[in-house]
């Protein structure tokens, strides 16, 4: 199972958006098997993959989480997953309570590598595993790097993003050598690109100077689909497979696949 997760600390650059949409044209454009984990108290990504449930009482990606031994985790595992038939693969759902496992572990051995413990449980059932993080550096995040094997990092082409990435790449190098020296940033996908404005051009420029090869080919352009489909709480696929945000995840997914199979 190859892990991936999408990050970066600055939120609004349609990082849930392309976690989402990637699982969906992987599973069902591609015939792969996926892992959608949703690491994001805000569940935006559970919301979407229509298995959102509010209520405390129901089992989610914070219950798991909590577990501090292997006893009955694949049991466990069977009460939190749940089937998306919107986008066609299984899902660890989130809701607010994860918002609180940071002080609930605080004095706990190993808690970096709670997720990666959980993921190694189900490894041999999928082909992909995409994780939603939240838009920030927090023990979930740190829990999601450790457990990949890639990051993708969507950056959208304003100033403050294009600004704050020094930082992230910095951080994501002290997680690789302290705790996961497997991870690599498999790509930057340049989001929300308004290809009405030479801003837009002259920070994808920027991008292609600083990252190089990073930079994926790929980049997903300004649509008013994407926000659309967030108002109706639906994925980009259900809400309108046609549009030009969409065809370009389609391009994105197969570019990511062939980095990934490249790696192999």
């Amino acid at each position: 199972m190859i892990t991936i997760s999408f990050y970066n600390n600055k939120g609004g650059v349609a990082k849930t958006t392309t976690a989402i949409t990637t699982a969906s044209c992987l599973a069902m454009g591609m015939g792969k098997k996926v892992l959608l984990v949703d690491m994001d108290p805000q569940a935006n990504c559970s919301d979407s993959a229509g298995v959102y449930n509010g209520s405390e009482e129901v089992k989610t990606i914070y219950h798991l989480m909590l577990l501090s031994t292997n006893n009955f985790l694949k049991d466990e595992i069977q009460k939190v997953k749940r089937f998306s038939e919107t986008i066609q693969c299984d899902v660890f759902p989130s809701n607010i309570l994860l918002d609180g496992f940071q002080d609930q572990v605080a004095n706990s051995i190993n808690r970096e590598y709670r997720l990666k413990k959980i993921l190694s449980a189900v490894a041999g059932e999928y082909d992909y595993c995409l994780i939603d993080c939240p838009p920030s550096l927090s023990l979930l995040t740190v829990n999601a790097l450790v457990a990949s094997n890639y990051v993708i990092i969507p950056c959208d082409s304003s100033r403050y993003a294009l600004t704050g990435m020094g930082n992230l790449i910095e951080k994501y190098h002290e997680i690789k050598e302290g705790c996961n020296p497997g991870l690599e940033i498999l790509g930057i996908l340049n989001t929300k690109v308004d290809s009405r404005y030479t801003t837009a051009k002259t920070s994808r420029e920027k991008l292609a100077e600083y990252f190089g090869d990073l930079l994926f080919e790929t980049f997903i352009p300004q649509n008013a689909a994407v926000e659309k489909s967030q108002y109706e709480s639906s994925t980009l696929l259900a809400y309108n497979r046609n549009s030009s945000a969409f065809k370009s995840y389609e391009l994105f997914t197969r570019e990511l696949v062939s980095r990934v199979e490249a790696e192999v």
